[in-house]
């Protein structure tokens, strides 16, 4: 089992990451969060901050989300309510991949979905894997090639994601359901490993 020791950054990739260390910031703030919370928020941003460089073992995430009261409490049956479910998550984790060589992903990202049209998953922000430069995987990233380029429409949504978690509390309406969510976990194979 191997693990290559640092991610593929672009200059492009900084704004985005400091959005993200932000949000930490915000989140680690409220009332609701408390203090194991903010100490896995503070880990994850340590491994922001760290990038390029890997921080080994590390799985955990942090988000904030906005369903709209009538989803929260709908049963699933007919007829479908109208309202939409929103979240903007920062995640750090880590996983074998088809070779069992490790490797360690960031995502920085924002899950909608719309009600009563068909379920769906819509990227409104950014998403992006950060893959370790690896030898060994199913995709690799060849960094040697000059092909790292964005639509004007994944930049825009890249903007919205930065802009929205600037203020999370405006999405903190009446009629909406605002949550917070820290979350840290341990993967079988780590688990393995350690035993």
């Amino acid at each position: 089992m191997t693990m290559n020791q640092k991610f593929v950054i672009f200059p492009e990739d900084e704004k985005v990451i400091e959005a993200a260390i932000k949000l930490g910031d915000w989140i680690a703030c409220q009332l609701e969060t408390t203090n194991e919370e903010k100490a896995i928020v503070q880990e994850v941003q340590a491994a922001l901050r760290k990038l390029p460089e890997i921080t080994f073992g590390l799985s955990a995430d942090y988000e904030f989300s906005a369903t709209s009261i009538e989803l929260e409490n709908w049963d699933g049956k007919e007829p479908v309510p109208e309202g939409e479910e929103r979240s903007w998550s920062v995640s750090y984790s880590q996983g074998q991949d088809a070779n069992r060589e490790v490797c360690a992903i960031v995502e920085i990202f924002n899950i909608f979905h719309p009600y009563p049209r068909r379920y769906y998953e819509e990227f409104a922000g950014d998403e992006m894997e950060f893959y370790l430069f690896k030898r060994s995987t199913e995709k690799p990233m060849d960094t040697t090639k000059n092909d790292h380029s964005i639509t004007e429409w994944q930049q825009a949504r890249i903007d919205d994601w930065i802009k929205d978690t600037q203020d999370p509390e405006k999405f903190n309406l009446d009629g909406v359901s605002f949550e917070i969510e820290v979350s840290k976990w341990y993967p079988n194979w780590l688990m393995q490993k350690n035993e």
